[in-house]
């Protein structure tokens, strides 16, 4: 890990209004916001890709970065019953009898430096298992120890959920929003997750962005819309699809292993960064909040 720092100033203000929906008040003194779109760390798997992810966090936080981090932070794969598990597949730390709980642990101490950034923690297909099996809920158990050893609130959301970003520029105002779902079925080979992001886009039409992880691929997919304004005038709207595709590297050299023995493909990883900015409105003289995105590998 990198070494400790002075606290992380967040130039936006974020506020639950229901289990799975946030409101991200945007700093009006400031031009532009930039957001982490994460997924898929598996923080205490082996095969994390730890120096990239702090790395990341740390570019991340030199520009002021808000962090969604959009399930399965933690892999959590190796408790007594679980067939997914493996000799090997568990940090030494976490090589205890209270497996979860160490795991919980270990994740918030090594995010605390970060939790002054971190805007919302979903819930993955792992901490779900949890959920399931273990009669306790991982994702939850994060934020509140995040919340307690740093004194600042951090956010748990749902496997799916809702995040607007609000915006004030001088006396106009406009909002984003951003859809999250961790994600589900296998990420075939060849679309790679984008049928689940078309389905997405007509599932949630508001949606001016749509954030997805789980099939471990990048994939971003834009459709631009056809709409009519309260003032009757044609205009395009963009929908931004995005799978990002974490950190973990179970193919290595393609020796052997689960994703070598099922004949999966070596996945990419990183992130995606957001830019929000005001931009002129074509439709009025007014302006308007608009994003652009950059991946990062």
């Amino acid at each position: 890990m990198p070494k400790k720092r002075k606290p992380i100033t967040s130039p936006f203000t974020i506020r639950e209004t229901s289990r799975n929906v946030h409101v991200v008040t945007l700093d009006p003194k400031r031009k532009e916001w930039f957001f982490l779109l994460m997924s898929d760390i598996h923080l205490d798997n082996p095969n994390c890709l730890r120096e990239k992810f702090f790395e990341h966090l740390e570019r991340g936080a030199a520009l002021g970065a808000g962090v969604i981090l959009n399930g399965d932070t933690m892999c959590l794969m190796q408790c007594r019953g679980d067939r997914r598990g493996e000799h090997g597949a568990k940090l030494h730390r976490d090589e205890v009898p209270a497996y979860v709980d160490s795991v919980i642990k270990g994740t918030a101490d090594e995010l605390a430096e970060y939790a002054q950034s971190i805007m919302v923690i979903g819930r993955g297909n792992h901490e779900q298992a949890i959920v399931k099996y273990c009669n306790t809920d991982p994702t939850v158990r994060l934020a509140e120890r995040l919340s307690a050893i740093t004194g600042h609130k951090v956010h748990h959301g749902g496997y799916g959920g809702w995040l607007r970003f609000k915006g004030t520029q001088s006396t106009q105002r406009d909002s984003l929003l951003l859809r999250y779902f961790h994600g589900s079925g296998g990420g075939a080979p060849v679309t790679k997750g984008s049928i689940q992001l078309q389905r997405m886009a007509v599932r949630h039409p508001q949606a001016d962005v749509i954030h997805m992880g789980h099939v471990h691929n990048r994939v971003t997919v834009s459709h631009e819309q056809d709409c009519l304004s309260s003032g009757n005038q044609s205009y395009k709207r963009e929908l931004r699809c995005i799978i990002t595709p974490g950190y973990q590297d179970s193919y290595k050299d393609g020796y052997s292993g689960w994703s070598v023995e099922s004949g999966h493909d070596p996945k990419p990883s990183g992130c995606t960064l957001m830019r929000i900015y005001w931009t002129p409105d074509k439709r009025s003289t007014r302006s308007r909040m608009a994003c652009e995105f950059t991946d990062w590998g």
